[in-house]
Parts: C-alpha cells; sequence; structure tokens
C-alpha cells in the first residue's frame, strides 16, 4: 500500500506578511528612528561646532598674519556704518580674497560685487547660524563700552576707566556716518596693539553673535555695522530689544572665542566677564540682558587679571 501525502495550505510557501507581523516590523522601525535621531542630530551639531572652531582658529592666524604685516597692529573692527570697512576686509587677502581699494571701502551700495569677490569662502559664517541669506556675518570682534573712549567722539574701542585702566575691547570702531561715494570723511579708527593685551590668553579677539533676518542691525560681508560686539548680553538679544530676536545660543548654550595668543574655547557667556568686578557686580549680573551692563571686563578687555 502506498501512502499518499495530503497537501494543506499550511504546507505551501508563504509569501506575505500577516497584517500582525507588518505592525511588528513597523514598530521596530519607528523604535530604530526615534533611538538614532538625536543621536544623528547630536552628531550633526559636533560636526559644526568643530567646523565653527576650525573657522575661529583661521581667523587667528588671520589677525596674527595681519599684525606682522602692520606692525603688531591688529585689525580695526568697524570704520563706517553701511558704507565703509570692518575687519573682514583687513583679513580678506590671508584667505585669498582680492578686494580692491573701492571695493574695500563699498558697503551696501556694491553688496553683490563683495559677495561675488568672497566667492566660496564662508570663513566668517558659524555653520550652526541659519539666516536666511548666507552672506551674513556670525563672527565679530569684541569692542567695549563707548563712554569709556578717551579718542574724538566719533571713535571708539581705545577705552579706559578713571584711574587709567584700559577696560575696552580690542574691536575699535569709528562710526563715520559720513561716508560717502567719494570715500570717508574722517581718519581710520586706532589699531588696538598686540602689546595691549596684558594676557593674550586671556583676552579676546573674536567671537559670535546670531544672525537673524529680522534684526534691522543685521549688516553682512564688507559692511561695517554690527561687525563688533560691546558684550554677552547683545550676542543673546531678546526680541523687545532693537538688536532683534536671538534664540538660544550656536553651541547648546556656548559660544566660541578666539583670543589673543590664537587658540579658540568654548565657552559659556557668564565664564568670559569679571570674575571680580571693581563694582561688586556678580558674572551673572554681567550677563543679564536686562540689567544691560556695559562695562563687564574679564576676557573682553584688554587689560590682564580684571
Amino acid at each position: 500500500m502506498s501512502l499518499k501525502h495530503t497537501s494543506s495550505v499550511n504546507d505551501e510557501v508563504r509569501t506575505a506578511f500577516t497584517l500582525i507581523e507588518l505592525l511588528v516590523v513597523i514598530s521596530i522601525i519607528a523604535l530604530l528612528i526615534g533611538v538614532l535621531l538625536p543621536a544623528l542630530g547630536a552628531a550633526r551639531a559636533t560636526a559644526r561646532q568643530i567646523a565653527c572652531g576650525s573657522n575661529h582658529r583661521q581667523n587667528g592666524i588671520a589677525f596674527v598674519s595681519y599684525a606682522t604685516d602692520h606692525q603688531d597692529l591688529l585689525p580695526y573692527g568697524e570704520w563706517g556704518q553701511s558704507e565703509g570697512r570692518s575687519w573682514d576686509d583687513l583679513v580678506a587677502e590671508y584667505f585669498g580674497v582680492q578686494l580692491s581699494r573701492d571695493l574695500m571701502d563699498a558697503g551696501d551700495s556694491r553688496r553683490d560685487e563683495i559677495i561675488d569677490a568672497w566667492g566660496g569662502v564662508n570663513i566668517i559664517f558659524c555653520p550652526s547660524d541659519e539666516p536666511d541669506d548666507r552672506t551674513d556675518r556670525t563672527y565679530r570682534m569684541p569692542r567695549g563700552p563707548n563712554q569709556f573712549r578717551t579718542s574724538d567722539p566719533q571713535a571708539g574701542g581705545v577705552f579706559k576707566d578713571s584711574s587709567g585702566r584700559l577696560i575696552g575691547g580690542v574691536g575699535t570702531r569709528r562710526q563715520d556716518t559720513g561716508w560717502a561715494a567719494s570715500g570717508p570723511t574722517t581718519p581710520p579708527p586706532d589699531h588696538a596693539r598686540l602689546d595691549w593685551m596684558t594676557d593674550a590668553s586671556g583676552t579676546l579677539v573674536l567671537t559670535e553673535m546670531i544672525t537673524n533676518e529680522n534684526d534691522s542691525n543685521r549688516r553682512g560681508l564688507g559692511i561695517p555695522r554690527s561687525a563688533t560686539v560691546t558684550r554677552p548680553a547683545r550676542q543673546n538679544a531678546k526680541a523687545e530689544d532693537g538688536y532683534g530676536q536671538y534664540s538660544g545660543f550656536l553651541h547648546g548654550g556656548k559660544y566660541q572665542y578666539t583670543h589673543g595668543d590664537g587658540h579658540v574655547e568654548l565657552l559659556e557667556p557668564i565664564d568670559t566677564v569679571s570674575q571680580d568686578h571693581p563694582q561688586g557686580l556678580t558674572p551673572a549680573q554681567l550677563v543679564d540682558f536686562d540689567l544691560d551692563l556695559i562695562d563687564v571686563r574679564g576676557r573682553w578687555s584688554v587689560e590682564g587679571g580684571d
């Protein structure tokens, strides 16, 4: 007697998933995405932070190169306003960007030409800064309080307190509001000197400020206005302030800071101000936007030990 194999549906090879199996697979994929996305976001933020630090170091090298070529004078921060020169004009040649004197003296009126001259060089932008216009400037020189200027009323950056102590930043400025097509109406601002920094490793020469497309003071490549920043509170100004709305920090609550000796640090703003202020102000008060304090000293000042 021969046995016959009785086939059934259960013996056939299954070629499709059941609904339950599909739901299980989808759930697993969703779980993996939920686990991986934060890690990918963190990796992306880290990569941007590293790129920003590299930009800062290259700018620091350009500053030192400029000083070497100009008898130990650092680039000034701003000369002019909508038209005129800014620190990025002065260091452009060290990045292979060739700007004519006429183009350096221009600003808003020839912005497209300035952008074309820079081409794809993005050395003055932080990758974590995401304005709608990539020609805006993220990096700014620390300036200091205007009321301590010792030069003429249009000058800024050479600051002393009542005892003659230098307390300003290196980003000197002269707002030549009369700058015309024929050029400036005032001499350039005084350049800060390398030997002003009694503690180069503790003195800032470049930092960052978040770009905001709603900021009326927003300016970009080659335009002097807003090429400097006076204090940490301005780096993260509030919406109700005339400087526009700046939400959050660029690097998880911190900013990059280039120092006079060329090294770059990622710091919270509170770590850059005076820890022993002569007026008895605490670091928290010095970075408080609502208090709007100007004389923060610390790393923002050329004088060491303050």
